[in-house]
């Protein structure tokens, strides 16, 4: 049996909030935004900071949301982003780390790709993609390998993901592409 010793990342890049666990501790937990200059491309903001100031961006900045709907949209800002959230949590390391992303369980082939070769271009020796609902499951239930059926609903800003998990396996699941971002959508119209 070989034993890793590469440090173990746990990611969830969300629409709306990038985490990110380095052993016991949270390393980053901060929105999944970038502001940079217009044309340039330089980042001039990211994460908090970059919500802070997302209502009064000068002129020559937008605002860019690496990922949308549960997946990568913007495939070298999500990279930027994750290198930045790597770094965070690897000071003076000197291995590779092995990251588990949690997922929208209806990722695409191609979506799951973007999420590899983002990760590994940030930095990450490996990477495993781990449905979101049965990394929630893990988290919340002490016997997750129980043959009785657990309903999990995760409501993300930019997907719902609904999963019936038993014996630690996703029994039926499906990702609706509507999330928080859009009800805050629908209650600003009422």
């Amino acid at each position: 049996m070989q034993l890793s010793v590469s440090p173990r990342l746990g990611l969830d890049m969300g629409t709306g909030k990038t985490a990110l666990w380095a052993g016991q501790r949270i390393a980053w937990n901060e929105p999944t935004l970038l502001i940079v200059e217009s044309g340039h491309g330089k980042v001039l903001h990211s994460g908090a900071k970059a919500a802070e100031r997302a209502g009064r961006t000068k002129q020559g900045t937008e605002i860019l949301r690496p990922v949308r709907r549960g997946a990568i949209a913007d495939y070298a800002a999500a990279v930027f982003l994750l290198r930045k959230v790597v770094s965070q949590a690897m000071r003076m390391r000197l291995l590779k780390p092995v990251i588990f992303a949690a997922a929208p369980i209806q990722l695409s082939s191609v979506e799951s790709r973007a999420l590899r070769d983002a990760a590994k271009d940030a930095g990450a020796g490996g990477i495993f993609i781990v449905p979101c609902n049965l990394a929630s499951l893990w988290d919340a239930h002490d016997k997750p390998d129980e043959p009785s059926g657990t309903l999990i609903v995760d409501i993300g800003a930019g997907v719902t993901d609904i999963s019936v998990i038993a014996s630690n396996q996703i029994i039926t699941g499906r990702t609706v592409k509507l999330g928080g971002d859009d009800i805050t959508e629908l209650a600003r119209r009422v």
